[in-house]
């Protein structure tokens, strides 16, 4: 085991998400609920961080390229014309950074451009 330099974050949606996702036309026949879509949350890897005020200004520096990967994880074919404000940022996810990430697999991590 290694540990990465880096720390991470957990994103999980919150209710105005979960709205947004569900007059997709995706699921407008089954609508998800706030379980099923915060199952699988995304984590992005981020600086290294000892203050948790640091993670979150890196969070908050990063917050539109973090908000709109979010969306296009949901809806990809379509432009996606929101307010990426703060405060809408923060309406519409929950955030649990972490200090500590460790690498249990033994290989090189492959990384590609999105």
């Amino acid at each position: 085991m290694e540990l990465v330099k880096r720390g991470a974050l957990i994103v999980y949606a919150k209710e105005k998400m979960l709205n947004w996702v569900n007059h997709l036309d995706t699921f407008a026949n089954e609508p998800l609920n706030i379980e099923e879509i915060n199952a699988e949350p995304t984590v992005f890897l981020i600086p290294e961080y000892e203050d948790e005020e640091i993670a979150f200004l890196y969070i908050e520096e990063n917050k539109n390229i973090i908000f709109k990967n979010l969306l296009y994880e949901w809806n990809e074919n379509e432009e996606i014309n929101l307010d990426f404000s703060k405060e809408n940022f923060y309406d519409w996810f929950d955030f649990l950074p972490t200090p500590i990430v460790n690498d249990l697999v033994n290989t090189n991590i492959i990384k590609e451009t999105i």
